[in-house]
């Protein structure tokens, strides 16, 4: 709970959404063995989350009182951080007992844990290293939660060989990993400063950092949309609801671009890429399919949006209906008049005001 809003509406509702995906990729029934399953996947999830804060948060009370900067850890008791490390360890592991798993699935568990302390622990303390920090920061955070979840509703299931095209959705997330990081250590870079750590922004500059977020916006882009492709042809035209989503994202950052005040995207909006879509969007579309088979999954929906609706996400998803509503009818208004060769934009009109005026 130390620093659950760091964690709880940014991993989580990702790995949750996902959840739903592989349910239905992957064609599991609706049962109270599959209910259980998301359940003790959740709870694994946050065990995994605030372990892996936990763990960085301890590691970093000295440089973080040299830098000038806040850490819950700071000032406890041995017996209180102990308490929270067996407390987290508890949420981590215990549903490993029940839940489905092999030798792949505790080397996935193995490496995550690896990366917490390659990343965080003297000796090692990787996160003083240049571009190591940013790749271990990937991989605990987005890449390996990802494909063990993938995994597990794998071995749940009843298919025979793992999907492929699932590589091209642990690329997306490898890239929003490494995205996410960056951002992270340039909110932080005159904390870093003050206790001479060498981030990758520290090392390119404004520049470069800037261009390789823009590399990073676009590549994110262009994964996300082939997978979604792919998986709208091969699995379900439904696909092509999230597709749209997608699309309608990278037209709102490209025209809040034009908004900058500078041409570099890092102090901006659009340097937080598409987020929104996997946090926000992802998980109540994948919902809907999964309702589309049973209509009972719908009672998912409040309990989504119990867990992760604060305020700001209640605010994005009304806007956003609001807005996708708004640009539907207004287009097929638009389209239809064209149709009868009449361009209500040339005659800067609505389509109600130029009725009455024909009329």
């Amino acid at each position: 709970m130390l620093r659950i809003k760091d964690w709880l509406y940014s991993f989580i509702p990702i790995i949750l959404g996902n959840l739903y995906l592989w349910i239905y990729i992957f064609g599991i029934k609706r049962d109270i063995e599959t209910f259980y399953l998301l359940v003790l996947s959740l709870i694994t999830s946050l065990g995994f989350s605030s372990l892996g804060y936990l763990l960085n948060e301890f590691s970093d009370i000295v440089d973080d009182r040299l830098a000038g900067k806040l850490n819950v850890l700071s000032g406890k008791k041995h017996y209180q951080i102990a308490g929270l490390f067996f407390f987290s360890s508890l949420l981590t592991f215990l549903p490993w007992l029940y839940l489905p798993s092999d030798y792949i699935s505790f080397f996935l568990i193995v490496l995550q844990l690896s990366s917490f302390i390659l990343y965080s622990i003297s000796p090692f303390r990787f996160k003083k290293i240049v571009i190591i920090s940013n790749l271990l920061d990937t991989f605990y955070a987005y890449l390996i939660p990802q494909i063990l979840s993938a995994y597990t509703f794998f071995l749940f299931s009843d298919l025979l060989n793992f999907p492929k095209y699932l590589l091209i959705y642990f690329i997306v997330f490898f890239i929003v990993g490494f995205r996410n990081i960056l951002i992270h250590q340039i909110d932080d870079i005159f904390y870093d400063k003050n206790i001479n750590n060498l981030t990758l922004p520290r090392k390119l500059g404004i520049g470069r950092t800037d261009l390789l977020l823009r590399g990073l916006i676009l590549s994110e882009f262009f994964a996300i949309s082939l997978f979604l492709i792919f998986m709208a042809i091969n699995i379900n035209l439904y696909l092509i609801i999230s597709l749209i989503f997608v699309f309608y994202r990278a037209y709102y950052l490209f025209v809040k671009r034009k908004e900058m005040l500078s041409n570099f995207i890092v102090f901006f909006e659009i340097r937080e890429g598409f987020n929104s879509i996997y946090q926000i969007w992802l998980p109540l579309i994948f919902i809907t399919f999964l309702a589309f088979n049973s209509i009972y999954w719908i009672l998912i929906y409040p309990i989504h949006l119990l867990l992760f609706a604060d305020r700001i996400m209640i605010s994005k998803i009304v806007s956003g209906i609001k807005t996708v509503v708004s640009v539907t009818i207004n287009y097929s208004i638009y389209y239809l008049f064209r149709i009868f060769r009449v361009n209500l934009k040339n005659e800067e009109k609505d389509a109600v005001t130029y009725i009455k005026s024909r009329w």
